[in-house]
C-alpha cells in the first residue's frame, strides 16, 4: 500500500498491483465505494482489477501499459460507509520507464 504523494516506477510491459491504505484517515468507518482516475499526457496507462481490500480500509488496482518517459497521476476517490458519507481523494505518481 502506498502513501499519498509517492512516485513509483513502472515498466510499460508490467502489469502490477498498487494500492492505497486509508486506515489512518477512516477512523472506524469503512469504504463503501472506490473509483480510480488516471491523468497524464496520453491514455496508454490503464487499469483493471480494482477492489476494496483489507477489511474495507484499503483499495487496489492493477496498472497496465504506459508510455516510457511519461509521468502519470493516479487518483483514488473513496466514499465512506457512514450514515453521512464522506468523500476524499488521494493520489500517487507513476513514472513509466523501460527496465
Amino acid at each position: 500500500m502506498l502513501p499519498a504523494g509517492t512516485t513509483v516506477h513502472k515498466d510499460p510491459a508490467a502489469e502490477v498491483f498498487y494500492g492505497m491504505d486509508w486506515s489512518a484517515w477512516l477512523t472506524g468507518a469503512g469504504i463503501a465505494t472506490s473509483e480510480w482516475m488516471i491523468t497524464g499526457p496520453d491514455a496508454t496507462l490503464t487499469f483493471d482489477s480494482e477492489s476494496v481490500v483489507s477489511g474495507g480500509a484499503s483499495t487496489q488496482l492493477r496498472l497496465l501499459g504506459g508510455t516510457a518517459g511519461t509521468l502519470y497521476t493516479v487518483t483514488n476517490r473513496i466514499t465512506t460507509d457512514e450514515a453521512i458519507p464522506q468523500i476524499d481523494d488521494r493520489s500517487f505518481f507513476v513514472r513509466v520507464a523501460e527496465r
